[in-house]
This record gives structure tokens, sequence and C-alpha cells, in this order.
């Protein structure tokens, strides 16, 4: 051995390379300038020869004794590309260059920020991402083990072979890097770690941007810079436009069970197809935005994307990350927004997951009490880190800027903001704050939707929206009692309908939770087949008619029976039945005429957008008046929650207008009986309820009717009624 050599190759580095304990190869690989000249040297643990090629010579290598490194002594300092011919035991042979003879990637100011918890745009350099060095394209690998006694790249390429890419460890940040030459996209990868007490193991990329489909759980190489989008339009308008005077109408979808591909095994829907025939859906249906269940890559359907392992990755159950920016590129281009169900509380316990990382809690917490997240196979985040919450931060920023997501509905709000014990988890709270500011700061239009937030913690993090569902329930419960006394007590106690009216910044929910937990809808609604979808029918128009904005859940828009399967798609065949049809048709068109209507979205938050025309706690028979004072607009929404017709019913106003009836829960085309149409309204002068006119119209039982205000200058009159006529 050349004495150059002998001068690079440091017996300690060499023995520890050879036990694969070596976190930084690149002090003994790669290439070495020494005195006039340069040692070339490699190590492959299943080689017998090696030769160094570098313009069109070659050089055979010598191996050092008892170890598989193989070192060459050039008598000149040139910087030049070169491969190495591997022959190994089996005599087999191979050409490939060496990763170690490549610079560092990540500079100092990266790891500084990495260590500061400040690198937001960490997920463009963590992880996997192709790239071209020197005119080579291959693969750069970084990933944060801090405590590792070693990390190795292993996937397809290496025959997963911890020993033949050891990963270089940076001295700032605990981060271990590698640039791979002629990897390519599409291959599967994992890293290999030894902790500190010698146990191997392999784990998933935190960062990685695509998976193999699960169960499977490799890391795939993906290219994030593909993509082109062209929903500038889109993106520019939701920066200038206020969503609290948006109309918002919510469609909540589990893309792998909204519908399968039967005549395929009842296989998943790409992306591709999802974005055509979910756009021409959602448009024909008149839903604003369409909410995705379970787009974080998650091991299990039962799970509905809690126990999430990929965090910058959505699911490959319906294809690449390409075929979602389709999607969502599509969708903005057609005028739906899009919302996903982030999960950001915790991480999934699989064994090849994030959780006991490089031997330590590095990603999870180790607190017992701060583990509020036993509802599912997970482990809370440890926000207590710095780089942690950089992390989960980084997260969000890789849904707002890679893929144009519009919102972010928070999961397991309750397990960010509480330990198990039900006590503040002020880490976590300062994550959600950190989370709001960085979204205030880009101004972008993108919102957030979470839970009740406890007032406690109002002023220091404010979603956007808060959903308010939790008087869903009981409300359904009221509804389907049969004994009409006791609901009349119970809501002159709880006065469960106006429980829904809230000036808050909320959104009136019938989310997956309905669902998923005691049945559907309409299997939990007492009476025969037509008080059912009456019931359905008129509680969908109550709460369309509540201030806030709305929100369903798929299924819901044609009385599904069965409860939600996630392995199945929805019961698409039931709209062949005339009520499940005409439900459809009614939930169709109360969804446009939400939209056409401002009244129903300008005014959400304002506290004079809502007028009691009838005290909600004293009668079963609610109404109540949507104006604009601005607009002048007015919509009057009567909701007769009893089994009983009303005749010549009045009720008190607060002016002398004229009123149209413009919708009807009972109209025959909806499944009703079309027992009447009230047309245009008169207006009395007479008191009544504490107003000085009053209207008199006719409602059916367990039906709602809406009346918009007319201009009377757009109305003739009958001369010898006196009365308006259209």
């Amino acid at each position: 051995m050349r004495p150059e050599v002998g001068r690079i190759l440091n017996k300690d580095e060499v023995l520890t390379l050879n036990y694969g304990d070596n976190s930084r190869p690149n002090n003994i690989l790669g290439r070495h300038v020494i005195n006039n000249g340069q040692v070339i040297s490699c190590y492959h643990p299943n080689a017998e020869e090696a030769f160094l090629e570098i313009e069109d010579r070659e050089y055979p290598m010598d191996c050092i004794e008892k170890t598989n490194i193989f070192a060459v002594y050039l008598p000149h300092k040139f910087d030049i590309p070169y491969h190495i011919r591997w022959i190994f035991k089996d005599g087999t042979e191979s050409y490939l260059r060496d990763p170690y003879s490549f610079a560092l990637q990540l500079d100092k100011k990266m790891l500084a920020q990495w260590e500061q918890g400040t690198w937001i745009e960490c997920y463009k350099y963590l992880g996997a991402h192709p790239m071209i060095i020197n005119g080579i394209s291959g693969v750069h690998f970084a990933v944060w083990a801090p405590n590792a006694k070693r990390v190795s790249v292993v996937g397809d390429f290496n025959n997963w072979d911890g020993r033949v890419h050891p990963m270089i460890k940076r001295s700032t940040g605990g981060i271990f890097e590698l640039f791979i030459p002629d990897a390519t996209v599409g291959m599967y990868y994992k890293f290999e770690i030894k902790t500190q007490k010698g146990d191997i193991f392999m784990k998933a990329d935190p960062f990685a941007n695509q998976y193999e489909v699960p169960p499977k759980n490799a890391s795939v190489v993906a290219n994030i810079n593909r993509f082109v989008w062209d929903d500038r339009r889109w993106m520019i308008e939701r920066n200038e436009t206020n969503p609290h005077k948006k109309a918002i109408a919510i469609y909540e979808v589990h893309l792998g069970s909204w519908r399968r591909n039967v005549e395929a095994g009842n296989s998943f829907l790409t992306y591709k197809e999802l974005a055509y025939q979910l756009q021409e859906y959602v448009t024909y249906m008149g839903y604003t935005h369409v909410q995705l269940l379970g787009l974080q890559e998650h091991l299990r359907e039962e799970t509905i994307g809690h126990e999430v392992y990929g965090f910058f990755a959505p699911t490959a159950r319906h294809g690449k990350g390409r075929g979602l920016r389709f999607l969502i590129n599509h969708l903005h281009m057609n005028g739906i927004g899009v919302i996903v169900d982030w999960m950001a509380a915790g991480m999934s316990n699989d064994p090849s997951g994030m959780t006991n990382f490089d031997g330590t809690h590095l990603y999870e917490t180790s607190a017992p009490e701060k583990n509020n997240m036993m509802k599912w196979d997970c482990s809370a985040f440890d926000f207590t880190k710095k780089q942690v919450r950089n992390y989960i931060l980084s997260s969000a920023e890789y849904w707002m800027e890679e893929l144009h997501v519009d919102g972010f509905r928070l999961s397991a709000i309750d397990s960010l903001m509480f330990d198990q014990y039900y006590r503040a988890n002020e880490e976590s709270r300062g994550v959600l704050e950190e989370l709001q500011a960085r979204i205030r700061e880009k101004d972008n239009g993108c919102f957030v939707i979470t839970e009740r937030i406890p007032k406690t913690f109002k002023g220091k993090f404010e979603p956007t929206f808060e959903w308010a569902g939790n008087h869903i329930g009981p409300l359904v419960a009221h509804i389907k009692k049969d004994n009409y006394a006791q609901r009349e007590e119970e809501n002159s106690k709880e006065n469960l309908f106006a429980k829904m009216n809230n000036s808050e910044a909320h959104i009136i929910k019938l989310s997956h939770r309905f669902d998923f937990m005691g049945g559907t809808l309409i299997s939990r609604l007492s009476g025969d087949l037509l008080t059912k979808f009456a019931n359905v029918r008129m509680l969908y128009g109550y709460l369309l008619g509540m201030r806030g904005k709305k929100h369903f859940f798929m299924g819901q828009e044609f009385a599904q029976w069965n409860p939600w399967n996630v392995h199945g798609s929805l019961d698409w065949d039931i709209l062949g039945n005339d009520y499940h049809k005409k439900l459809h048709d009614y939930c169709r068109d109360i969804l446009h005429f939400y939209r056409d209507h401002h009244v129903l979205y300008e005014t959400d938050y304002e506290n004079d957008a809502l007028e009691w025309l009838t005290k909600p706690g004293e009668a079963e028979l609610v109404s109540f008046m949507r104006k604009n004072l601005d607009t002048r607009e007015e919509l009057i929404f009567i909701c007769n929650f009893t089994p009983i017709d009303y005749e010549n019913y009045t009720l008190g106003l607060p002016a002398d207008h004229v009123y149209q009836q413009v919708l009807s829960s009972d109209d025959q085309k909806y499944g009703g009986l079309g027992l009447f149409d009230n047309g245009l309204v008169a207006v009395e002068e007479k008191e009544n309820h504490g107003f000085s006119y009053q209207i008199t119209l006719d409602i059916a039982k367990h039906s709602l009717v809406v009346l918009q205000r007319r201009n009377r200058k757009d109305l003739k009159k009958d001369e010898e009624t006196g009365l308006y006529i259209l």
C-alpha cells in the first residue's frame, strides 16, 4: 500500500466502515487530494476486485487487507469524473459511479435553520430528490437521525444491503445525506438505521413524496417539480376573496369509497379518473368545495387516514402525486376548492414508520401523559423539539405550495390541545399558533377548519372556521321522537333549534362521523318512508337557512341506508329508487339555491343577519328571516317539524312587503305530497307575536317553505282584489 493511501485510510475509520459503524464514510472514501496527487478509494461488501476507469484508462485498485475497501493513487490533482468497475464474488461485474466523489449538498445555513426550527422549505431538500450534479443525474437522500450510529440508503439499487451506501453525517443538525449517481425516479428505498445499542432496522423515509401502495410501505423516489399548473386565475381569486363572505358548501369525500371500479375487481379509481368524475358530479350538485379524507399516506383504511406515516405524500392507492396534482388542478379549473383532512397531532406506530426512528423517541413524545391518541395506533409528536415543530409546519407548507390545497381541516384537534388528563398541551398549542401565523403571513386565501376551540385559547389560535356540528346529533334524536308532547317539553328546556344559530365563524356539518357512528341519517329517523324522507328534506332545508357555511358527507345527498364502508363504493344503485332520486334532486336544487342567494352566505357572521319570527324554544314550527340590510334581500324560512298540516297559518312580520314562495320541501318533484303552493303571499297590517304585520299561508307536516321578498315594482296589482299577482 502506497504511503499516500495509508495517510488517507485511517485504521480506525477503515475498521468502523468495515464493521458497518462509520457515520462519516467520506473521510476515507471518494477522492482525496494529497501532495501532488490524489487517492481514490471505494467500498463494496461483496467485491472481489475493483478497477478505476477514468479518461478511457483503467487502473487496478488495491484491496486493503481484511476489508472490502479498494484504493488507488493517481499522480495528478485533476477532478475528472470516473467509474468503478466492480468484480463481485459471484463472478458478475458492474460499472458504477462513486457516490462519495460528489460534494455535500446541504449548506451550513440550511443545517443551522433546521437546528433552530426555522427551515420551512426543508421538504425540498430532506428525503429523496432527483438532481443533476456536475452533469450527472442521480438522487440526493437526506434524513434526520441524530442519535443513530450509522444510517444507510437501501433499495432495489443495492439489493437492500445496508453496507453498500452508508450515509454521511453532517457535523450540525443530526442530518445524514448522500447523493447516489444514476439512481432514478420510481426506485423503492428505505433507510437502514444502526442504533447506538447495535440494533439494525429499516425505516420508511419521513420526508418521502411517494410510498408503495399500502399495506406495503417502502418509500419511492418521486419528482415533485414535473407538474405544470393551470390554476393561476383560481389562486389569484382565492387570494383576493374573503372566505367568510363566500358561498361554501363542502362535499366531504373519501376517495377510496366514493366510487370504485367494479368491473376491475372493486379496485380504486385513479386520481385522473376521479378528477373527471368528481368534478362533473360536484359541479352538477352545486357544492363549492370538496374535503378529501385520508389523503396523507396511511396504513389502514379503517383509520380514515389518522394513522399517517406519509406527511409529505398523498396516498398511492390512487396513483402518484402527479395524479393528485392533476385532480386538484382540474377541480380548480372548474371553480371547485379543495380542502384536505390534515393530521398534525401524531404518527402511525407502524414499526417501519417514524416511531423509535433512530433508536430513540425522536419524533414522538416520551411523556405518556401527552400521548393523547389512544383512539388510534398512533403516537403524539414531541413538539418540545424545534425540529419536530419544523417538520409538521413544513408539511403544511408542502400541501399549500406543492399541491395547491385551499384549506386544512385539522384532524384530532383535541390531541393537539390537551394531554390525556385534559390539561392544556402548551407545546402543541404553540404549533397551532405558528401554523396560523404562517398562513396569515402568506396571505394566500388558504383557510383552517377545526372542531370547537376552548374560549380560553381564543385570541392565540383562531381558525378561519370552526365546526358547529355538536348540536346535530341531539337535534336528529329530537326529531325522530314520535311523542310530540315530549318533544315540545324537551325543546322548551334545550332550545335545540336556536343552538344551530351562531354568529361566530362556523361550518354546520353533517360529517363522516355522523355516518360512521350509529348509522346513517335516514336510518336513524322514525316513521314510514314518506315521513323519513320528509324529515330529511326538512332538516337539510333548515340547516341551509341557518347562519354558517355548509358541510355534507358523501352519500347523505341521496340518503344511503347502509353505514359507510371504507372498503367499497357508495350505494349508487339506490338512485334508481324514486325516493332516493328525488331527494338527490332536492339536494342539488337547494345547493344551487344557496349559491344563488347571497343573503345566505355574505352576512353569515353579522348579528342582524338572522331574525327569529317565532321563538324557537316555544314550538316545533320554527320560522326565521335571513336578511341583508344593504341589499334588502330577504328570505323567510318556515320549518314545520310537527306531524300536523297547517292551513291558514299566520306568521308575524316586522314590515309590509310582498313575498313569494320559492321553495317547498313538500313539492312532488322532491318526493313530497305537494299539498300546498302559496304563490304570492299577501301581507296585512295586523299585530302578531309582537310584529305589526302578518302573512297567512299553508304548510304541510314535516316540511319547509321558503319565501322570498319581491319588489312591488316588478309585480302587477289586481284592480278588483287589490292583491299583487305575478
